[in-house]
């Protein structure tokens, strides 16, 4: 079984709610580029990030959308910081 990704669990939620990574990265104030970096490690996904993102495209429970968010990008973080 493949670990779910934060960029694959963002992209699963869009879908879900019918909502268009432009639209989000709008919402988040940057563009399309910068969104793709947040989600991929590239760049900081920051708390306020994750918590504009659950707003935006949960369907159901906001704080359990927002909690899986940060521990994704949290646990993305700690990769990246171990394989430098």
């Amino acid at each position: 079984m493949k670990a779910l990704t934060l960029e694959g669990y963002v992209a699963a939620l869009l879908v879900d709610s019918s909502t268009t990574r432009k639209e989000l990265a709008q919402v988040l104030g940057c563009t399309p580029e910068t969104l793709k970096k947040k989600l991929t490690g590239k760049s900081e996904l920051t708390v306020q990030d994750a918590s504009v993102i659950a707003k935006k495209v949960s369907r159901h429970d906001v704080f359990d959308t927002f909690d899986e968010l940060c521990r994704l990008a949290a646990t993305k973080k700690a990769t990246q910081l171990t394989r430098n």
